[in-house]
């Protein structure tokens, strides 16, 4: 692990990481910095962040995929201690639990080498739902009120059992 020291004023935005990682991993072997993710991601999947305040922050990369392994995904976001369900009219009828917050854009990474990635929108035609074509799983969204931003289907991410975890409920319906 990795504790970033009391100078340190990066633990606000993760984009930011990416400028001290580089500093801190050179001549350790610990540590690598992806261009890609543009964050710190630790050979040993987790990083804590320590600011000069107290505040910790745990970071952790996820990696997961659809069910035939068509398309696959990683991603940078804190230990995973919950989940949401949202009873808008779509995610209601599919039953998946996501991730409480959004991930920037640039903590997500999709590899669709076969162009299996679909999108489904309906509504405002703002959310973008992906799915495999393939064998038909929910990977992520792309949020209504955070374009851009995404959501994870935590059921497909690897060595993490979403279905033991609380559940948040997110009020769908009213948006």
């Amino acid at each position: 692990m990795l504790q970033c020291g009391p100078s340190d004023r990066t633990f606000a935005a993760l984009a930011r990481i990416r400028r001290t990682a580089t500093c801190l991993s050179r001549g350790n072997p610990d540590i690598e910095v992806s261009r890609r993710f543009r964050v710190l991601l630790p050979r040993s999947a987790i990083v804590t962040l320590r600011h000069k305040w107290g505040l910790v922050f745990q970071m952790k990369r996820y990696k997961g995929s659809c069910h035939c392994g068509a398309v696959t995904f990683a991603f940078v976001f804190p230990e995973i201690r919950s989940v949401m369900r949202c009873d808008c009219s779509l995610c209601a009828r599919k039953g998946i639990a996501m991730t409480t917050t959004t991930i920037a854009p640039d903590q997500i990474e999709v590899s669709d080498p076969e162009d299996a990635l679909m999108t489904y929108q309906f509504g405002t035609m703002t959310a973008r739902h992906y799915f495999c074509s393939r064998c038909g799983i929910h990977t992520f969204v792309e949020t209504r009120l955070n374009p851009g931003h995404f959501r994870v289907n935590l059921g497909c991410v690897d060595d993490l059992d979403a279905m033991r975890l609380p559940v948040d409920l997110y009020d769908g319906k009213s948006l």
